[in-house]
């Protein structure tokens, strides 16, 4: 089996492209994206055509989330200003269509991987999709327990960390982070390709490049709101 996972999108359609178009024409049994699709970037809408269009099977992000039931927000106090601002943009530019989509998603999904081997795909961790703490390799072991501690599976793939991919291991599972699409500020965009045979898995994690001042013109000419127009009130 092959499978190709990629994770927070947030709305940026030309990261999105570079990913699919780099794996145009490979052949998987099943592409996953791990949340976030939207919020952040200027075209969730074109961004949902586009995973519909190559039958990407989504979960639920946080921002996802939060575009659905905005007073269960936990973003930290620093950044509220800026999520709500991007809450109202997102509400005033997603389609109807969009909106019922996102309600639609899954919070996580259980895959076969081999005789003896279970998958699991989540935003953040299995129980949370907001959890960032227990994402850093600084994470107590009460807290992997608390969070990975009830699930079934070895092999837990996640995002919602943009900074890098990685793998740890605690106890009997690996976990794997995925990082981001089009979290990104570097014009990189993230995404892992797993194939599992009978006796082995193996992980290839890669990168695509692309223009990110597209994103970024996209973004000026929509006003989409800008995270470092609020640092300073913020801070």
């Amino acid at each position: 089996m092959r499978f190709l996972l990629f994770s927070d999108v947030h709305g940026n359609l030309q990261a999105l492209e570079a990913v699919l178009r780099i794996n145009d024409g490979a052949q998987f049994d099943g592409i996953y994206c791990l949340g976030d699709l939207v919020s952040g970037g200027a075209d969730g809408n074109d961004v949902i055509d586009l995973l519909s269009h190559y039958r990407v099977e989504c979960l639920m992000g946080n921002h996802d989330q939060f575009l659905i039931t905005p007073d269960h927000g936990l973003f930290p106090r620093w950044a509220e200003k800026y999520v709500f601002a991007l809450l109202a943009w997102e509400k005033q530019h997603l389609s109807a269509a969009a909106m019922h989509f996102l309600r639609t998603l899954p919070n996580s999904i259980s895959l076969d991987a081999g005789p003896q081997s279970k998958m699991l795909l989540c935003h953040a961790t299995p129980v949370s999709p907001w959890s960032l703490d227990v994402l850093q390799m600084s994470a107590s072991d009460a807290d992997m327990e608390a969070h990975y501690g009830t699930t079934r599976a070895d092999l837990v793939f996640h995002g919602h960390d943009h900074t890098a991919t990685g793998v740890r291991f605690w106890r009997e599972k690996t976990i794997v982070n995925i990082a981001s699409v089009g979290g990104r500020t570097d014009g990189t965009a993230n995404y892992t390709i797993v194939e599992t045979e009978p006796n082995q898995i193996m992980v290839s994690q890669r990168s695509a490049t692309y223009d990110i001042s597209m994103s970024e013109k996209r973004m000026d000419e929509l006003m989409v709101p800008r995270l470092k127009d609020y640092l300073d009130e913020t801070q």
